[in-house]
């Protein structure tokens, strides 16, 4: 499936310019001031962002869904939560995962990714909170450092028309469009569970 965001304003965390992004199934294909009809393949899907500003999906770093901690019950399951978020235009939150009492960090992890597992219908990560003093925590074990964001200091007025996750139209126009289960996890490169 290919799609075309064309005329919008693109951001980055260098520069905002106009121009054209042409997405082929997950991934950018090409960027350019303006493709050519001839340069755009047979069937894709168009969408004209004239007027508006295009981003990369946004990361909301600190999200609690569906989390059992403390004595309650945070409001938003996962699926709920992640259709939300991406009415904000994110398409990746880092969600928390407690620390299990009396079991190892990992296992904390490993079931809330189990729990988050066919609901989420965009990407996640997970936090570790660690409550147990005498726990081991290496280097490369650490969360990843999710919390940086290009557009610091800016300020961006008006709503999201479109979220785009991997290639495919999510949200538009204030109607979902993406299928629950749909979100992927995405591990940390390099990562090892303790």
């Amino acid at each position: 499936m290919n799609l075309l965001v064309k005329n919008g304003t693109l951001v980055t965390g260098e520069e905002a310019r106009k121009g054209d992004i042409l997405i082929s199934g997950e991934k950018i294909q090409d960027i350019k001031d303006r493709f050519r009809e001839d340069e755009i393949p047979s069937g894709t899907e168009i969408i004209d962002a004239g007027g508006k500003y295009v981003f990369p999906g946004f990361i909301d770093a600190h999200t609690h869904f569906q989390l059992v901690s403390r004595g309650t019950v945070t409001a938003d399951r996962f699926y709920d939560g992640s259709v939300l978020a991406a009415f904000g235009g994110i398409t990746t939150v880092v969600d928390f995962a407690d620390h299990l009492p009396g079991k190892r960090i990992a296992e904390g992890s490993l079931t809330r990714n189990r729990e988050a597992s066919g609901e989420m219908a965009i990407d996640w990560a997970l936090h570790q909170v660690v409550t147990d003093v005498g726990a081991v925590i290496l280097n490369n074990t650490r969360h990843s450092k999710a919390g940086y964001t290009p557009y610091n200091g800016m300020e961006v007025k008006g709503r999201v028309d479109v979220t785009i996750l991997r290639g495919e139209v999510i949200m538009k126009e204030a109607v979902f469009t993406g299928r629950k289960g749909s979100g992927k996890f995405i591990a940390e490169s390099g990562s090892s569970v303790v």
